[in-house]
């Protein structure tokens, strides 16, 4: 249900992260990894004071959020892959997912390795769009970034 109102709210973002997802699943992998680690890393260097704790409590709180956002967008894009020539509505390449996340991570090794990888291929999808567009590029001082003779 969490996954259907992810989808339903998402609008454009949502799109775009399955997209990102759907184009470079490896890439998404790898930065969902690295994203992990980065924001553990950056959560314990910002709960050393007392007035970083509220904030990394916040932060930790905002990423779960993400990450469940991201993990959803993995496996509807996971069930576009396999039941999207049958059925064309959203909703249903969510159920199919899920039903694969479930079924597969009975697997005993290969399973558990195949759930990382659809959780960090949400979380690396989250990181290849900046946070779902939140975050925003800052421009370089100076205009265009290459020299001009005007």
């Amino acid at each position: 249900m969490l996954g259907a109102i992810f989808i339903s709210l998402g609008g454009v973002r949502a799109e775009s992260l399955r997209s990102a997802i759907a184009e470079k699943p490896m890439r998404s992998i790898a930065l969902g990894i690295v994203g992990l680690l980065g924001t553990l890393v950056s959560l314990v260097l910002c709960a050393v004071t007392i007035i970083g704790i509220p904030i990394a409590a916040l932060g930790a709180v905002s990423a779960i959020v993400l990450a469940f956002a991201g993990t959803t967008s993995a496996l509807t894009v996971l069930g576009a892959m396999v039941f999207g020539h049958k059925h064309k509505n959203i909703y249903v390449h969510l159920a199919v997912g899920c039903a694969l996340f479930m079924v597969l991570g009975l697997v005993p090794v290969a399973g558990g390795l195949f759930q990382a990888a659809i959780v960090f291929a949400g979380m690396g999808g989250i990181v290849a769009t900046r946070a779902l567009g939140l975050l925003t590029r800052k421009p370089k001082p100076g205009g265009h970034p290459y020299r001009t003779t005007l």
